[in-house]
């Protein structure tokens, strides 16, 4: 019996029959919008995620990292944080961004701080008018950064010839390590013993110890330990601060240095 051929099984010829071409469907059809709101879709995602990924970077000219970020935070939380440290760059960056409203406060700020009620304004703190012992802490920062050579020296000798006044305010807290140390450093000192150098030492170490830790020894480089009579350097093995960090191996050394000095 022969086998069946193509004839007697036409189903068999179904599958290897060529299908017909789909018709193209119309503009409006249902699947092309579908297709153009996917291709949308997709383009948006991908432009959403450049401009997310791409950095853009602007320049202010002639305004520092630290006061924008001052200005920045006045811009979003409504506070101010003014300095003595801060006090002359932020001036400066409002004016050049027209923020007049801090430009005014800055202003302010100087004629609380003045000596008198004159209506004095940031010109002044540039004068080299010395006043207070916190006007001169300011004038003393602002135009050192702003490299006013003739106010910064003449604040620099009030400073050291007040200095026990100067240690006791806030404001020399605020300092950074190189103002610090400067006025640490110098010579001479208004201070009674070398022992208010050491407490003053301390207190700024103390007043932000977790960001100051890394400046200890530098810091107590600047007190001359061996000026010390033998009582007040035996006393400085146990601070009324930071009693931990006598026990460091530098600062230890520079005492029993001291000491043996003292003594001998």
């Amino acid at each position: 019996m022969a086998a069946p051929g193509p004839q007697g099984c036409p189903h068999l010829l179904l599958p290897l029959l060529p299908e017909e071409p789909p018709t193209s469907p119309t503009p409006g059809h249902p699947r092309v919008r579908l297709f153009h709101h996917k291709i949308d879709a997709e383009r948006k995602r991908h432009l959403l995620t450049t401009a997310t990924n791409k950095r853009i970077q602007v320049e202010l000219q002639n305004v520092n990292g630290e006061a924008f970020e001052v200005l920045l935070t006045y811009m979003y939380t409504g506070r101010l944080r003014l300095t003595c440290q801060n006090l002359g760059v932020v001036y400066r960056a409002s004016r050049l961004l027209q923020m007049r409203e801090i430009t005014h406060i800055c202003a302010q700020l100087r004629v609380k701080l003045a000596p008198t009620k004159m209506d004095v304004g940031m010109s002044q703190i540039l004068s080299g008018q010395i006043g207070g012992v916190v006007s001169t802490l300011y004038l003393y920062v602002t135009a050192k950064k702003l490299g006013i050579k003739h106010a910064w020296y003449r604040a620099f000798r009030v400073i050291t010839s007040r200095f026990e006044d100067v240690a006791d305010s806030v404001e020399f807290l605020q300092l950074d390590v190189e103002d610090v140390c400067e006025i640490l450093r110098a010579d001479p000192l208004g201070a009674r013993s070398e022992v208010s150098v050491f407490l003053a030492a301390l207190r700024w170490l103390h007043y932000r110890f977790l960001d100051r830790e890394s400046h200890t020894i530098r810091v107590m480089r600047c007190v001359r330990f061996p000026l010390m009579s033998l009582d007040e350097v035996l006393a400085c093995f146990h601070p009324p601060l930071l009693p931990g960090i006598v026990e460091w191996p530098e600062l230890n050394l520079m005492l029993l240095r001291a000491t043996w000095y003292v003594v001998v």
